[in-house]
């Protein structure tokens, strides 16, 4: 098993900027199994708890949905964090 490890800090509050990146970090990881990314990766860390409130998502939700996209399309599984919201709305 190949595996591709990034660390870096994430783009704090930008979801949008942070998958942008995951996308283009998917394309260079050609030849890997799995690409690892830092927990945290689309929202940052110390974001504060009302971010936090606000950026959680359900496991299934629309970051998780592009997240897959861009594996399916990259060919390669992605391991990634963000703050969880569980289906009863708590993180």
């Amino acid at each position: 098993m190949r595996v591709a490890l990034y660390q870096c800090p994430p783009l704090p509050l930008d979801v949008a900027g942070n998958l942008q990146r995951l996308h283009q970090l998917a394309l260079e990881a050609k030849g890997a199994d799995v690409l690892v990314l830092p927990e945290m990766f689309l929202t940052g860390y110390n974001i504060g708890v009302d971010a936090v409130r606000v950026l959680a998502e359900v496991y299934n939700g629309e970051s998780a949905q592009q997240v897959a996209r861009i594996a399916k399309a990259a060919g390669i599984a992605i391991l990634y964090g963000y703050p969880e919201r569980n289906e009863d709305g708590q993180i």
